[in-house]
């Protein structure tokens, strides 16, 4: 019964999530605008498939610094200098390549490499 009020609640809201199927084609649901704790859908809960690219959305306001997927935080690898996208969100697919990496491709912009950031980080405001 509560899956089914909060399924209800998403496409009320338009909140939805997408994944690449291997066939490439991507599912008709929606994408949350930004994957962020308490959103109880994949790719932004934990247990998303390794190897399966999920279609996200990632803030990019004050750079790429973080992102929010498989239900924990994530930190870049190494610098991003130019996140690409809009000026605020760059979209693209996230992967789980193992428990300890993944990586993002931008629509537009580099591919950028993830490792699981600290349990107790969060994301530093924006200055």
């Amino acid at each position: 019964m509560i899956v089914l009020l909060l399924a209800a609640l998403f496409v009320f809201a338009g909140i939805g999530l997408t994944s690449v199927e291997e066939s490439g084609e991507e599912s008709a649901d929606p994408l949350p605008l930004v994957c962020e704790p308490g959103i109880p859908e994949l790719p932004c809960a934990e247990g998303v498939e390794p190897g399966v690219p999920y279609v996200m959305t990632l803030l990019t306001h004050c750079q790429l610094e973080w992102a929010y997927f498989d239900g924990r935080y994530w930190v870049p690898a190494a610098p991003v200098s130019e996140p690409g996208g809009e000026a605020n969100f760059a979209d693209g697919v996230m992967t789980l390549v193992s428990q300890g990496e993944a990586v993002f491709v931008a629509d537009s912009g580099p591919e950028v490499r993830f490792r699981p950031a600290p349990e107790r980080y969060r994301p530093p405001p924006c200055a």
